[in-house]
């Protein structure tokens, strides 16, 4: 059986700590990281961080005989989707992130199968799909117990076909309070991690320097 990863990478400290723990173990033949624009204000931001973050990864893995495929970006803000796949969510996030501290109900749930459903169309027979995410112990659709779920579910949905997709959540054991412990634990990449790009509501292309995600990258960075 034949391994592929696809991290789902957002350009941020989490998913890119969560992809450089996970290729350590060199497992794995093909990898292909998965973003997901869907409708949040810093996209362009995030996906320049992916693509710059991805270039770093792929240098990493360059003579290990590792087939390594540009990020697969994924639109869902078009103006016909946009009103429609969180237009059920509480927080308005088809409209941006408004709030410092965004949280979208049930976002995890959709991205994944999003994610799931492109690993699933290019896969082969009897080969097993990565999904490789910076989910750390911390909110409901991050947690270990929310991990398990949607891996019962894709075994589930897969169990007549020869093919396996699979969620892994390398860092979930840092927790909610472990970002500066991860930090130090991966400080050997720290020209990747600075690639990163943590801001919820930038300001003319900077960050806002105000959100939580600003917060906790200045002390997680110093």
């Amino acid at each position: 059986m034949n391994k592929n990863i696809y991290p789902l990478l957002s350009g941020g400290i989490d998913s890119t700590i969560a992809i450089l723990k996970r290729i350590s173990t060199r497992d794995f033949g093909k990898l292909q990281p998965i973003f997901i624009n869907y409708g949040q204000k810093a996209c362009e931001q995030e996906w320049n961080s992916t693509c710059s973050v991805s270039e770093k990864i792929a240098k990493l893995l360059e003579d290990d005989k590792i087939i390594f495929l540009s990020p697969k970006r994924i639109d869902l803000s078009f103006p016909h989707w946009s009103t429609k796949v969180f237009h059920w969510s509480r927080s308005k996030l088809i409209t941006g992130n408004l709030a410092e501290s965004p949280y979208v109900e049930n976002r995890n749930l959709i991205l994944l199968s999003i994610a799931a459903s492109f690993v699933e169309s290019q896969i082969e027979e009897s080969d097993e799909g990565i999904i490789v995410t910076g989910f750390r112990d911390e909110y409901p659709d991050t947690k270990r117990e929310f991990v398990a779920f949607m891996n019962c579910l894709l075994a589930f949905l897969l169990h007549e076909s020869k093919k396996s997709i699979k969620i892994e959540a390398p860092i979930i054991d840092y927790g909610p309070d472990g970002k500066r412990k991860m930090i130090k634990d991966f400080q050997r990449y720290n020209d990747i991690i600075r690639l990163t790009w943590s801001c919820y509501n930038p300001v003319d292309g900077n960050p806002c320097l105000k959100c939580e995600a600003c917060v906790d990258r200045k002390q997680a960075l110093g």
